[in-house]
């Protein structure tokens, strides 16, 4: 069968890698945000256990020097 004169396949096929790509540009993009929240997150969870640490630290040397001194 011969393909029609008008038939416009190619183009089609075209538009559709074209928009495929936009689609995939556009979710490595989402995927990099997200990533790139993850990090910012572990790094203040990070940040904030090592706060308590400290603070747990102090509270108990406070407690220790108190006890020793009593």
């Amino acid at each position: 069968m011969a393909r029609s004169l008008d038939d416009d396949a190619p183009r089609r096929i075209s538009d559709a890698d074209g928009h495929l790509s936009a689609q995939q540009r556009q979710a490595q993009a989402d995927e990099h945000d997200s990533l790139r929240k993850l990090r910012h997150d572990v790094r203040q969870t990070e940040r904030d256990l090592v706060r308590r640490r400290r603070r747990v630290r102090t509270a108990g040397v406070a407690l220790t020097v108190a006890a020793v001194r009593f």
